[in-house]
């Protein structure tokens, strides 16, 4: 059984979104199930909802992440 996890992010609009999926992506069996962006005047927030089949691969996408210090992320799981 897979688990659906949200991440509220908010990142800088120097960054894109291809740079973000492309970070998911590279975890083997994290899918993107959706993405719900805002674009504001400096950044753009939003949540990326994901289904991971353990939490061990969803820390790693958030590991991967929060490596880029211009990212903010918020986990929540439902």
């Amino acid at each position: 059984m897979k688990n659906t996890y949200k991440l509220k992010i908010t990142y800088p609009k120097i960054l894109s979104l291809h740079q973000i999926t492309s970070l998911v992506k590279s975890v083997h069996g994290v899918h993107i199930q959706g993405i719900n962006l805002v674009s504001t005047e400096r950044a753009v927030v939003g949540i990326l909802t994901l289904e991971s089949p353990d939490q061990v691969r969803f820390n790693s996408v958030v590991s991967l992440i929060r490596s880029w210090n211009e990212i903010i992320v918020d986990v929540n799981e439902f």
